[in-house]
């Protein structure tokens, strides 16, 4: 894996991670307060739907055009046809 590809999955894992936590808390301290408890839950519960996001993304998503772009790595599946030429 290349260092910028590495570099995209390190942001896109932070900005998800990010967002669902954010939206964890909006969500969760109308009715609360905010303690520590509830902090580390909204980050834990971005990481761990990041994480899914990424299994997700390693075994089917990739396949799909518009998740394709992300590593922009492209779909070789199927059956391939050619002829071999040897000198």
């Amino acid at each position: 894996m290349k260092k910028e590809e590495l570099f995209t999955i390190a942001k896109i894992s932070i900005a998800i991670a990010s967002v669902i936590a954010i939206l964890y808390l909006l969500i969760v301290s109308k009715n609360n307060e905010m303690t520590p408890s509830i902090v580390f839950r909204g980050v834990s519960s971005g990481i761990t739907i990041t994480s899914f996001f990424w299994i997700l993304y390693i075994k089917w998503l990739w396949k799909l055009a518009i998740f394709n772009k992300i590593l922009n790595r492209p779909n070789l599946n199927g059956t391939w046809k050619g002829e071999l030429f040897s000198d």
